[in-house]
């Protein structure tokens, strides 16, 4: 499971949702237990709700607006509310809460999460890493032929449309990380589906 569904559960599971909207503002008691509440949404229309539209289920962590006809947790009220990435909105949540930063851990590959936030990989160091895992991987038992080939096709156009300055590197390097995480899933399908 990776670093961010970690945080996501991590939230869900310790940050009182109740708690958690009464602190935005709105107008649910922070102590009713394991009670559904009623309260006014102020996501949908103009902002203004004159009857009470939402209900918080403290059961599953969660609210539902019937208006916006829309579940949200406490991540994605943030995000919505408050104009914040997924990642902005955990480290706010994070701090306010005071749940402390969860360690970063090595990939499948062996390197770590925390190597892409420290610097950003190059272009060569992607394009090896990427041909490296592709050359080790055993076809048919890790990945299928078709889905192997299908791998090189893309890798090689990129690299083709690098050295022929179609593309840029920083955009190169993005794309090949999509093929790294294409090749992991496709591990994972395999290796789970057998």
């Amino acid at each position: 499971m990776g670093r961010s569904r970690k945080r996501a559960d991590r939230i869900r599971e310790r940050v009182d949702i109740s708690e958690f909207l009464s602190d935005l503002g709105y107008t649910v008691h922070s102590h009713g237990g394991h009670r559904e509440q009623q309260f006014s949404c102020d996501l949908h229309g103009d902002g203004s709700d004159s009857k009470p539209s939402a209900r918080v289920y403290p059961s599953s962590n969660s609210w539902y607006c019937f208006a916006c006809s829309k579940k949200r947790d406490s991540i994605t009220t943030l995000m919505e509310r408050k104009g914040l990435s997924f990642h902005e909105s955990c480290d706010l949540i994070e701090q306010k809460y005071g749940l402390p930063p969860l360690p970063f851990e090595k990939e499948e590959d062996g390197y770590s999460e925390l190597s892409f936030r420290e610097q950003k990989p190059t272009y060569d160091s992607m394009k090896n890493r990427i041909s490296t895992i592709l050359n080790t991987q055993s076809v048919e038992k890790s990945i299928t032929l078709s889905q192997f080939l299908g791998l090189w096709e893309v890798f090689n156009m990129i690299v083709y449309k690098v050295e022929n300055n179609k593309v840029s590197e920083d955009s190169a390097i993005d794309n090949l990380v999509k093929v790294k995480s294409k090749i992991f899933q496709y591990i994972k399908e395999n290796v789970n589906g057998k």
